[in-house]
């Protein structure tokens, strides 16, 4: 099955930014990037997993569960060298882990919410790839999606790469709204980031509980447990209009008044209309 993933950079987020917002790509970054740590966690097999980190509150950040929940050894990495950390509460199924820092200095990030955005929406990636700098990418939101009930999954197609999980992804006021957590494996505009209501919560959660320490984050269960608009982004990635069209109306038949469902459906006529142009292309 063929791939639509460059034809729908082209066809929806390669769209020229406003002069205003191009401008400021710098002044972002030095606003923002005092906000941003690198965080390097090992495990017992004296392993090394690196990963990026936003300060939350004076001493605590926010990462993904997935690069710290197994260390032995967390550090936050800064201007003044190797700060250490601890695991100071976890949701391993959102992928959302706080770390307690008491000595790191740095600025707070000012929380935004992703119940204000929409597809279209420009956002800002921020993060520390792996063995390279601090590193911002520009993109659009290319869908919000409500899963367990409190702030929307945001798919967007500003690009980062390994090691800036964890990182933050902002508006163009510099509120954080959500933080870089994976991607599909098609490329193109699938970079998905968890909203940053889960961090509001988990930093109000007073239990001390981590939850289940061995409980696979949402975005990595292949089974029925897999949220469906990850199964229809794979299927739009891949180019399976047929099984993406079958989902869509299931969707649309369980859920009538769901707007996510709809735009879903939306995608599907976007999916057929590129594999109307590819085709010819493909039988040359």
């Amino acid at each position: 099955m063929f791939r639509l993933a460059l034809a729908l950079c082209g066809l929806i987020t390669c769209l020229p930014w406003p002069l205003a917002a191009a401008a400021a790509g710098q002044a972002d970054l030095e606003q923002l990037k005092n906000s941003i740590f690198r965080i390097e966690a090992r495990d017992d097999a004296g392993r090394l997993h690196a990963g990026s980190a936003v300060l939350v509150s004076a001493h605590t950040l926010v990462t993904n569960c997935h690069t710290v929940l197994q260390a032995r050894e967390i550090s936050i990495v800064g201007a003044s060298g190797h700060v250490p950390a601890r695991l100071l509460r976890a949701n391993p199924e959102r992928d959302v882990c706080l770390l307690d820092a008491p000595a790191i200095k740095g600025a707070v990030a000012t929380l935004g919410a992703t119940a204000d955005k929409q597809a279209g929406d420009p956002i800002v990636a921020i993060g520390y790839p792996v063995d390279a700098p601090l590193a911002l990418s520009r993109g659009h939101i290319e869908g919000l999606f409500t899963y367990h009930g409190t702030g929307r999954v945001i798919q967007g197609s500003a690009y980062f790469s390994p090691g800036k999980s964890g990182g933050g992804l902002f508006d163009l006021r510099g509120r954080l709204i959500g933080i870089l957590t994976f991607k599909c494996r098609a490329g193109g505009p699938y970079h998905f980031a968890v909203p940053v209501e889960w961090v509001a919560l988990l930093m109000r959660d007073n239990s001390g509980s981590t939850q289940a320490l061995a409980e696979r984050p949402f975005w990595q269960h292949t089974d029925e447990r897999q949220p469906i608009f990850l199964r229809a982004a794979s299927l739009f990635a891949d180019g399976d209009c047929v099984a993406l069209q079958a989902l869509a109306a299931q969707w649309i038949e369980r859920e009538p008044g769901n707007p996510e469902a709809k735009f879903m459906m939306r995608r599907v006529r976007h999916c057929l209309v590129l594999e109307q142009i590819q085709r010819p292309l493909l039988e040359r």
